[in-house]
């Protein structure tokens, strides 16, 4: 039985039920963690603090210095934010039009399982 769950944020239907279909544990917090990453702090009204400083700190020709005080505000943030994952580490890969971003992460409540998101900024 699923431990948590998350509305689709494509609001994909379920077949079986007919209704919004629903992410389950690593993949709800997945999707909440991406969310959170690629929201801009003050973008989500009546939250201010909600989201975090990636795109932002990304949209600068950006040091390897200021790479890795972004990283570590990042992860603050996302765990923060996401009291259900344990960031283990958000690396940073240059690509021609912008940043990927690998965003790794374990359950809290179980650390057998492991996930990396990958984001495009």
């Amino acid at each position: 039985m699923a431990k948590y769950s998350d509305i689709d944020f494509f609001l994909t239907k379920n077949e079986l039920t007919q209704d919004i279909s629903f992410k389950k544990d690593v993949y709800a917090v997945s999707q909440s963690i991406g969310n959170i990453a690629l929201t801009r702090k003050g973008e989500r009204v009546f939250y201010p603090e909600f989201g975090s400083d990636l795109i932002q700190g990304l949209q600068t020709n950006i040091s390897e210095i200021e790479l890795n005080v972004l990283r570590e505000i990042v992860k603050t943030q996302l765990e923060t934010q996401e009291p259900r994952a344990i960031i283990d580490n958000i690396e940073f890969t240059k690509i021609t039009d912008g940043f990927k971003v690998d965003i790794s992460f374990h359950m809290k409540d179980d650390t057998t399982v492991v996930s990396t998101l990958t984001v495009t900024v």
